[in-house]
Order: structure tokens, then sequence, then C-alpha cells
């Protein structure tokens, strides 16, 4: 499992901070990261590629043409983007919920 970004804002940056603070809180191990943004070569390389909300499906489709139908939502309602929200342990959760249906 890895993440991919679909914009350009965040490329090179490490995992948020108040994300990092979440991950330790649930005991998720994680280490350095640098956002970088999704390409055709991850898209041929993983079996699928799961995305958070409606927002983020358009941005992908104007990267990638998904003929292989690999791109969904995570869940089949939108997860808020905890960036805006400051939200992160419901979107924790919220992740946790999709990722245990696939």
């Amino acid at each position: 499992c890895e993440s991919r970004a679909v914009s350009y804002e965040e490329i090179g940056n490490d995992i948020y901070p108040k994300a990092k603070i979440c991950l330790d809180r649930h005991n998720i191990k994680y280490s350095k990261h640098q956002a970088r943004i999704i390409t055709q070569k991850d898209y041929d390389e993983f079996d699928q590629i799961y995305v958070m909300d409606r927002s983020n499906l358009r941005n992908i489709n104007r990267i990638i043409d998904d003929n292989k139908h690999k791109i969904k939502m995570l869940c089949d309602y939108e997860i808020e983007d905890p960036w805006y929200t400051d939200n992160f342990d419901k979107v924790f959760d919220e992740l946790v919920e999709g990722i245990l249906k696939i």
C-alpha cells in the first residue's frame, strides 16, 4: 500500500505532522515519506487504486487513462480531507472501515 498525490501542492513534503500524531496514537508505523504525484507507471504496477473523494477521482482521471478500471472510491461515501477539517481521527476510522471492506 502506498500513497500518491493528484496535485502538486505537497510534492516532496513529508507526512503532515498532525497525520503523524494520529498514526502514532493508533500505533501505526511509518517512515520518512516524500509526497509524489501518481504516474502511469504507478497505474501499471498496482492492482487497485483507491481515492477518498470525487474530487480526487476527477483529478486522477485527468492524469491516468483508467482503461483497466483499477481506480475506485474507497468507500461508498466521500471521506473528508483532514488537512482542511483537522479531523484526523474521524478520517482514520473511515479509512479503516473502507480498507476492511476491500
